[in-house]
This record gives structure tokens, sequence and C-alpha cells, in this order.
């Protein structure tokens, strides 16, 4: 675990590789969200985060734009109730954190500050740690935990580790997500008819009112091969097809401007949420450890993804996003 600051920042802060003109915007405030990642590849400044102005001064959901952090569990909570060890469990009922259906949705720490534990000038480190930045929350999951995020530029490379720690006398169950808004198209000269969207999915879920019930859907899906953006319409749950590879790849692939968009998944993640917003030139590409009401589904005997730590037990991901030209 780094060690240094250990202290609330207010603002958001830069990180930067000054040779390769790439940058990073972090929201301390606001669950640690990287809002902003900017890289020039031929000269040209690709922004590849969606993100509205004023969203650093709190006035959105802290969900909607950026890079979201989920934990400890991506997506939806049926009804924001599970049992876990013989324990009911009720989660925090906030508008924030519920969706429309009266599903907790996308985890504890996204709205919150965190604390920066380490900086440098092309990395940063925070954590949050559940009894000590979200007290009142504690009592809502059966174990406090540590999560640990290390966002570090490497030419036109984002890359970000995690480590979640159980620091609690219970064991921990856990699902890692996260809910990044990519920009379409990559650049100002394009379109979004000209972008295509690469994910190497193998089963999509059958969903009712966002909750998966175990069920595949049977409908073929171009997405593996390439699926044009404008032609998608989409907030679904898919199954990943790593085929026994420590990592796997998805991209965002501009034709006309000549650039890709890279995110490459420790194969851990074994679970994607492919969301195209409504009236927005965005799509969210969003790995997760476990499916959407893993808690819950696992307790039904499904193989979900959901995890478990022991007291004093740790796990190490990695996630990284890219900008280049298109490659083969």
């Amino acid at each position: 675990m780094a060690s240094g600051y250990d202290l609330y920042e207010r603002s958001p802060i830069r990180i930067a590789d000054v040779h390769a003109g790439s940058e990073a915007w972090i929201a301390p405030q606001i669950g640690f969200n990287c809002f902003r990642f900017q890289t020039r590849v031929n000269r040209q400044l690709i922004d590849l985060f969606d993100v509205c102005e004023d969203f650093v001064q709190g006035s959105h959901r802290p969900s909607s734009a950026g890079c979201p952090i989920l934990f400890p569990y991506p997506n939806r909570v049926e009804q924001g109730t599970f049992v876990w060890d013989n324990r009911r469990f009720e989660l925090p009922a906030s508008k924030l954190l519920y969706d429309s259906h009266g599903n907790a949705i996308h985890g504890l720490c996204l709205d919150r500050p965190w604390r920066i534990l380490d900086r440098t000038e092309n990395s940063i480190c925070g954590v949050f740690q559940l009894s000590v930045d979200a007290p009142e929350r504690l009592s809502f999951w059966p174990s406090d935990f540590i999560l640990a995020v290390t966002y570090r530029l490497i030419d036109n490379r984002l890359a970000m580790d995690f480590e979640i720690e159980n620091p609690g006398d219970d064991p921990l169950p856990w699902g890692l997500g996260l809910h990044p808004y990519f920009r379409i198209p990559l650049n100002s000269t394009s379109n979004d008819k000209h972008c295509l969207i690469e994910v190497p999915v193998e089963n999509q879920w059958e969903l009712d009112a966002n909750i998966p019930r175990g069920i595949f859907n049977d409908e073929t899906c171009e997405l593996p091969e390439g699926a044009y953006f404008d032609l998608l319409e989409l907030d679904d749950l898919f199954s990943i097809e790593a085929s026994g590879r420590p990592f796997y790849q998805s991209s965002i692939i501009d034709e006309h401007a000549g650039l890709q968009m890279t995110l490459t998944c420790q194969n851990n993640f074994r679970f994607f949420v492919i969301y195209t917003p409504s009236h927005r030139g965005s799509i969210c590409l969003e790995p997760y450890t476990c499916q959407t009401n893993a808690i819950n589904l696992q307790n039904a005997g499904f193989d979900t993804g959901l995890q478990t730590l022991q007291p004093g037990e740790k796990h190490i991901l990695q996630v990284s996003i890219e900008a280049g030209e298109i490659y083969v």
C-alpha cells in the first residue's frame, strides 16, 4: 500500500507526461474520478472522456461522467437488500445511489472524498476506507474495506492499479467495476458513423429492470468482430470471452480519423456492461469483476464472479486506456 500525504484535496489534481503531451485530471472529492484524459497522437489532441464542464462542482450525478470507480459492487443490487452469512443488509437510501426501479447502484465510494496517499508529476494514489471515509456506511456491508487506486501516465497510456484489502474481522465479499464514458468520435473532424466498437463478449444476459435473471439472450452479437456506434442502442450485460489470456482488449476504432482507443483489462474482469447514453456523443464500456446483482445471484447458486477476501488478505487488479493510430 502506498504511503504519503494521507489527506483530503477539495480541488481537481492534474498529472502529466510532459514529453508525450498527455495529462489527466482527477477529482478526489468525487470518488477519485479521473474525469479527463487527454493525449497527443500525430500532433492531434485527443480528449478521451466525456464530461460536463461543471462536473467538478458536484452538480451532476457522480456516475454521469469521466471514469467512475464502482466498489464494493458494480452496477445494481436488487432493491438494495441482500443476505450474507445469515445477516440481512440494506444499502443506504440515497437518490445518488439508487435507480428509478429502487435498486441500489454503483457502490459506496463513488460519491465521497478520497484521501491522497502519494503523488508525483505523472502519477497519483488515492485511498478509500469505508470505516474512515464513510463510517456511517460501515453497517451497510459485511466487512470494512480499503481500496487504493493509482493512476499513472506513461506516454499516451493511462494505467490504473487497484489494490483491495480487508482490514476487518469478517470475510469481505466484493466486486469492482469501472464506468468510463468515452467520447465518440475520437476527434472533431470525424463522426460516429465511422466509429467501430469491438468487445470480446461471449454471452448477453436477459435483464428485467437492469437486473439479470440468470438467462442468456440467444441473439447474435456483432461486437467481437465490430459494430458501428450509430447502430447501437445498448444498456446491457455481457460475459467476456478471454480464452485463458491474462489480459483482453476492447476498442473504439475511428476509421475516418485513423485513431483507436484501446481498453486493456486483466481477465479477472469477466463481465462487461455496454451503455449508449441517449443524446450524448459517448459510449460506456464498463469492465466488471462480477455481474450485476452478484451478491444476490451468488446466494441463488449462480457463478457470478463475486469474490471474497478473508481478514488481512489483499488483491491487485490492473486496467489501462491508450490512444494511438489504428493498428491491426
